[in-house]
């Protein structure tokens, strides 16, 4: 019954999205062009698909260029444009910052990570601190600037789904047209093949190299595999797969809402937390709360990349 109710709004919601894509393809609303070369990493859906994983990866893929990452920072405290990190240097707290951002700034020497709401005005602002790339975090759906390479993340589970309120795309399977790119994440965990020609590049990412760091990012060991989980990710079930499969008996598994604040989360002493990197520096330092981290694989994806911008 809700869904016969919600499916009118999703019709109206999704013509709504391709009038905007057609203005601007027009050019009857104009796009900004800055200097440096733009890629766009985005998704089509509402729940996790590694954004943030491939945004890293790009980064460091590309290190030898000057990078500046562009962010909305959901869920941050205040507005404005705020420099969370400049080339590797880290200026800004997570509660100024937001958690992806304030998590790529901790990672990526040499890269210069930027929030605003208004990405226009942050990828116009990076010009002056001589970016030669900009990577937009959740860039998609953001249409205002001229992008070089659009990078789409597509999960199988994306073809079956519903636009927005009745689904959680967050516009229709035609804008799959507008990408340069496609990359299918979790590919350890995903690995059927689509059932449709998809007509672009595709490319598929790997995580590999599992390992458990600290609060100090250094690796540590465990002696036994039993051990309570959490997170807060737009995919929390895909983070309890990837445990599970990794050999370690979860004894019970906390899922929160993404961009969860842990506002009074307190772990118990006696028990060994493993959770996600970006939810570590939200909970804080706790010798018994543990982040999974990995190395990341697209192969031929680099050799993409520097093609690419070897012709602009």
């Amino acid at each position: 019954m809700i869904l016969k109710l919600l499916t009118p709004l999703s019709f109206t919601y999704s013509k709504v999205m391709e009038l905007r894509e057609f203005l601007y393809e027009r050019g009857i609303l104009k796009r900004v062009e800055v200097r440096p070369f733009v890629i766009s990493v985005g998704n089509l859906s509402m729940g996790g698909s590694g954004k943030t994983t491939l945004v890293r990866y790009i980064a460091q893929t590309l290190k030898d260029f000057k990078v500046c990452i562009v962010s909305r920072g959901y869920k941050r405290k205040g507005r404005g444009l705020e420099i969370v990190s400049l080339w590797g240097e880290v200026l800004k707290p997570l509660e100024l910052s937001g958690d992806e951002p304030y998590l790529l700034a901790k990672l990526l020497r040499g890269v210069s990570v930027i929030v605003c709401e208004d990405k226009a005005f942050a990828l116009k602002f990076s010009q002056c601190l001589g970016c030669e790339v900009v990577l937009i975090d959740d860039g998609f759906q953001f249409l205002k600037v001229k992008k070089d390479l659009e990078v789409l993340l597509l999960r199988k589970r994306d073809l079956k789904e519903r636009v927005f309120p009745a689904g959680l795309l967050r516009e229709g399977l035609g804008a799959i047209r507008r990408a340069s790119v496609l990359v299918l994440p979790y590919q350890e965990l995903e690995s059927e093949r689509f059932e449709m020609d998809l007509k672009k590049p595709v490319f598929k990412m790997y995580r590999r190299d599992f390992r458990l760091l600290n609060y100090d990012l250094k690796e540590v060991s465990l002696k036994s595999k039993e051990v309570y989980a959490f997170s807060a990710l737009g995919d929390n079930q895909q983070f309890k797969r990837t445990l599970e499969r990794l050999g370690f008996k979860v004894l019970k598994f906390y899922s929160f809402y993404d961009h969860y604040h842990y506002k009074g989360f307190k772990p118990q002493r006696d028990k060994i937390y493993v959770t996600t990197l970006k939810d570590l520096f939200k909970v804080g330092r706790y010798e018994n709360v543990l982040a999974l981290d990995f190395k990341v694989e697209v192969p031929g994806f680099e050799e993409f990349l520097r093609e690419r911008l070897l012709k602009c």
